[in-house]
């Protein structure tokens, strides 16, 4: 297991202790996994008694391994998972494309978190704006990066945070003047309060927090049509749209007692 799977894994530890819960059982996959490996005996560690629920970390063919694994053997539990940029999207797609094989459904029951609201929601002014940025200036992605496994998309969570980290380095560097130095941008940053961004959420930063973004997004279920994932008090729906390919380390953990629950805010270090 790598740093993440134990990071992510020390979340989950952590957050079930606050609702007097703990890690049942937790298994790992090997980095580089791929979706038509067999997952069983990651499957069989992290559901020695086919309950509770279980987070994933890290890459998609192996996420999505262990989901069809999973549900190929009976565990129709929920699973949940991190946004880590592309994931939710290309692991829904790897499952969808298995399933119209197989003739069974992979995609229901699992939980994915995401760092911004929805790209779909127009009632916020923030995602509106990037809206229009998006169609007026359709950025392409520089030759010499291009990825022929990769489709870029219109509208994504992805380009989404670039949009919402680059309003907050445009305001930082507004607000460090003509001639901004190193120490300057610091200051300036550390100096945004409640900066309205107009993704429903104030962004504020201090010397001691650089952690801008408090509000946490909360997964919530996931299905071929869609999901919902809600920020603060505003749900909003978000279709899958992305595509892409990728590989990783990994754990599933099964709970006891608690569901669930992704946190990541944008504008941490």
């Amino acid at each position: 297991m790598d740093a993440y799977g134990r990071s992510g894994t020390d979340g989950v530890a952590r957050g079930l202790a606050l609702r007097n819960a703990r890690i049942a059982a937790e298994a790992t996959y090997s980095r580089g996994a791929k979706f038509e490996e067999d997952m069983s005996p990651a499957v069989g560690g992290a559901a020695p008694g086919r309950g509770g629920r279980g987070p994933l970390y890290r890459g998609v063919p192996g996420c999505g391994a262990f989901v069809r694994t999973a549900r190929d053997l009976g565990w129709n539990v929920p699973i949940a998972n991190v946004s880590f940029v592309w994931l939710a999207d290309a692991m829904l797609a790897l499952l969808i494309q298995h399933g119209k094989t197989s003739g069974r459904e992979y995609t229901a029951g699992l939980v994915n978190s995401q760092v911004v609201p929805s790209y779909d929601d127009l009632t916020l002014p923030g995602v509106v704006e990037y809206r229009a940025l998006m169609e007026r200036h359709k950025p392409t992605v520089p030759e010499t990066l291009r990825d022929a496994k990769y489709a870029p998309q219109k509208f994504s969570f992805i380009s989404l945070e670039g949009y919402v980290n680059a309003k907050v380095i445009v305001e930082a560097l507004r607000r460090a003047g003509p001639a901004p130095t190193r120490a300057a941008l610091r200051q300036s940053l550390e100096g945004m309060r409640n900066v309205d961004l107009g993704i429903a959420a104030p962004l504020s930063f201090g010397p001691e927090r650089h952690q801008g973004w408090t509000a946490s997004t909360s997964p919530e279920s996931r299905t071929a049509a869609g999901f919902r994932s809600r920020t603060g008090t505003r749900a909003v729906k978000a279709a899958a749209r992305r595509t892409g390919d990728g590989s990783d380390d990994g754990v599933g953990a099964d709970q006891e007692g608690a569901g669930p629950r992704g946190r990541r805010r944008p504008g941490h270090e």
